[in-house]
C-alpha cells in the first residue's frame, strides 16, 4: 500500500511541478530564452519581449537579466529604471551575482552617473 501510495502521490505531484517548468506551449523557460535571443541578434524587440517575460516567468535569469537591461535603456519598451531594478532584484533572488553587482552599484550616487554613462554607450552599439 505504501507504494502505491508513493506512486500515486508522485503522479499527482509531477503535472504540478511541471507547470512551471513550461509554457502553455511546452517550451521550456531556455527554449523561450532562446528563441527570444534569436529575435534580439536580429532586433527584433517586439517579438523578443513577450518571450523573455514568459522565459523570466519561468525562472530564466538570463531572461530576468535582458529585459532589466532592455527596460534600462528603453530598447524594444519604455526606459524604465524602476522596471529594471526590479527584473534585477528577481535575478539577484535567484542567485545572479552580475545583478547583485548592479544593484549595489546604483545604490551610491556615483552609480546613478554611472548608470547614466552606461545608457548613452548601449544605446549607441544596440539598434534599439
Amino acid at each position: 500500500i505504501s507504494y502505491l501510495f508513493a506512486v500515486v502521490a508522485l503522479a499527482l505531484a509531477l503535472p504540478l511541478s511541471l507547470s512551471f517548468a513550461f509554457d502553455a506551449h511546452g517550451q521550456s523557460a531556455e527554449e523561450n530564452f532562446q528563441q527570444a535571443k534569436k529575435f534580439l541578434d536580429a532586433d527584433q524587440y517586439k517579438e523578443a519581449i513577450p518571450l523573455l517575460r514568459k522565459a523570466a516567468r519561468q525562472g530564466s535569469v538570463d531572461g530576468m537579466l535582458f529585459l532589466a537591461l532592455l527596460h534600462e535603456v528603453g530598447c524594444g519598451v519604455p526606459q524604465d529604471w524602476a522596471e529594471s531594478d526590479q527584473w534585477y532584484r528577481q535575478a539577484a533572488k535567484q542567485g545572479s551575482s552580475e545583478a547583485k553587482e548592479k544593484l549595489e552599484m546604483y545604490k551610491s550616487e556615483t552609480g546613478v552617473f554611472m548608470r547614466g554613462m552606461m545608457l548613452g554607450i548601449v544605446q549607441e552599439t544596440m539598434s534599439c
